[in-house]
């Protein structure tokens, strides 16, 4: 197509010259791949950022369960449930989530109000983005979780108890 707007071009004004013909499309594209490789470097950014909160969570709950191994011990042969002792490393992974959402949700609104400029179409404290990203913590919590509460429901309460 573009031989034949050079043709166009040079039958109306032969001094014309035309030079770096594109499309509209890669117009549109050229002015866009600042903003598209921002929001690759972001996602990137968030992917990175669950690993991490998944690893320190996880970390922080397994010291967590080894420090508490003869307490642990001690509930199980006074007759506590594998069961019970899951829901209470899940009760205190739950928490620790809620406490990172109730200290991360108001500075994530206030980075989110600073970056307004970036977000086309979305207001800075979109409801539905806020809820997917609490989703998304709860989810890696409770996956960060699972190891630690399982290592938890299997301790030997006697070996537990001579541990001491």
């Amino acid at each position: 197509m573009a031989a034949a707007v050079r043709q166009v071009v040079h039958d109306v004004d032969a001094r014309v010259p035309v030079m770096n013909v594109t499309t509209l499309d890669e117009v549109a594209s050229g002015s866009m791949a600042q903003e598209r490789l921002m929001g690759v470097a972001l996602g990137n950014l968030r992917v990175l950022a669950l690993v991490l909160a998944s690893v320190g969570l996880g970390g922080l709950l397994s010291v967590a369960v080894a420090r508490r191994t003869n307490e642990i011990g001690v509930r199980m042969a006074l007759g506590a449930r594998r069961a019970t002792v899951v829901l209470m490393v899940l009760r205190e992974t739950f928490t620790l989530v809620a406490v990172a959402v109730a200290i991360g949700l108001p500075c994530a609104i206030a980075a989110a109000r600073q970056a307004a400029s970036l977000l086309f179409g979305l207001s800075p404290a979109d409801p539905a983005i806020l809820a997917i990203a609490i989703a998304a913590l709860t989810s890696v919590g409770a996956l960060a979780a699972y190891g630690p509460a399982r290592r938890a429901a299997r301790i030997d309460p006697i070996s537990a108890l001579r541990h001491e």
